[in-house]
């Protein structure tokens, strides 16, 4: 992929693992079966929102 394509792609594909990661972490962050990953995962879960909001304002 070139140009533009590339850059559609890409700007895609952060957003959908940016989406799944954010999924995964407040998940854990919720029904994790341990107490301190429980905690990272919800005290990590800011960081990804901020990295989806910046994935969704790649060019497109």
């Amino acid at each position: 992929m070139h140009g533009e394509s590339f850059v559609r792609q890409y700007r895609e594909d952060q957003i959908t693992a940016h989406e799944n990661a954010l999924s995964l972490f407040q998940r854990y962050a919720k029904n994790g079966d341990n107490p301190a990953l429980k905690k990272w995962a919800a005290s990590t879960v800011p960081t990804l929102e901020e990295h989806l909001r910046l994935a969704k304002n790649l060019p497109q």
